[in-house]
């Protein structure tokens, strides 16, 4: 019986190559997201003139960029003019609220993944800096990144967790902010801290003072790794962070969190899960090789992972009064 996926079929050659030019058609998306090309349009009709003087390009350049545009069926087009489609107004034009067409993190990463080849070498990031070391331009490209996609998921995540007794908590490694802003909303008694970078921390603050919860989340800087964490909570939440460092560090990190619960208190950790033949999803796998381009150790763990983490770190006393939650993405 002849197989449905073509890549394992002899008849391969056009997924392989599909595969291999993908590049072509993320650099198209992104360039035009440089230039805000879909927020130029917005609701109208234009022709490439007309987007080309607003951009400060080229005419006949933006022309072929808008037709490939069309052809990826991210705009439409109408004779000589060009307008959005229904998704593309929706999340790519900037003043619409779920807007996520701010790439520009994801074309900083486009030299970091040209890095493969000598970090599949040496095993490791080439030039790793950590987070905290970034100039202001790349704090607010990352933070901007991670708000759109914590925006779309975390009203979903904080409603599927059960903060009936949960008086006080922590947001750890709160990148953006929009978890606390969200348990913030879920519950307004909650006592909520967030902790982050402090160059990081002061983007999420911006965030924070947007949805006018300014003084109503207290903002901690430091590095969650290396420095004290000051307070103590009922519940711990961190979000899409453990990735970053190896398993042992890890396990660190996890003795500090038990040493700031309250008793009966629990950590709630959100991660990217591989399974146990680290081959699926397809998405965890390209976020090892994300990592791998991108820190020294990191990488994506299985759930086993994260259980024996937290076995690893408690006492087994602590850790039968600790209530332990791991969401899947």
């Amino acid at each position: 019986m002849k197989s449905k996926n073509p890549l394992i079929s002899d008849d391969s050659i056009h997924a392989i190559l599909q595969i291999a030019s993908a590049f072509r058609e993320s650099k198209i998306l992104l360039t035009a997201c440089e230039f805000n090309l879909f927020s130029i349009i917005e609701n109208d009709q234009k022709t490439a003139k007309e987007i080309a003087i607003e951009a400060g390009t080229n005419e006949k350049a933006t022309e072929r960029l808008l037709n490939a545009l069309v052809s990826m069926n991210l705009l439409v087009k109408n004779g000589m003019e060009y307008s959005n489609t229904k998704g593309t107004r929706r999340f790519l034009v900037d003043t619409r609220p779920e807007y996520i067409g701010n790439m520009m993190f994801f074309t900083n990463q486009w030299d970091k993944w040209n890095e493969l080849s000598n970090s599949l070498k040496t095993g490791k990031a080439v030039k790793y800096e950590c987070i905290s070391q970034k100039d202001e331009q790349w704090t607010k490209s990352y933070v901007d990144s991670i708000y759109w996609r914590a925006l779309m998921e975390a009203p979903d995540i904080v409603s599927s967790i059960n903060l009936s007794h949960v008086d006080s908590m922590l947001d750890l490694a709160c990148g953006s902010g929009i978890y606390s802003i969200e348990f913030k909303k879920a519950k307004p008694s909650l006592k909520v801290s967030a902790m982050d970078f402090p160059n990081v921390i002061k983007e999420a603050g911006k965030h924070i003072e947007r949805e006018g919860l300014k003084g109503e989340i207290e903002l901690l800087s430091g590095d969650m790794y290396k420095d004290a964490i000051p307070g103590k909570y009922d519940m711990v939440f961190l979000s899409h962070v453990l990735g970053e460092y190896p398993f042992w560090q890890n396990v660190q990190l996890m003795h500090k969190i038990y040493d700031i619960l309250n008793p009966g208190g629990q950590i709630v950790i959100q991660e990217t899960i591989i399974d146990d033949s680290k081959t699926s999803p397809e998405s965890a796998t390209i976020s090892s090789i994300s990592f791998l381009v991108n820190t020294p150790e990191g990488d994506v763990f299985t759930e086993t992972d994260l259980w024996m983490m937290l076995k690893e770190a408690g006492s087994s006393s602590l850790a039968d009064a600790t209530r332990h939650l791991i969401l899947q993405l």
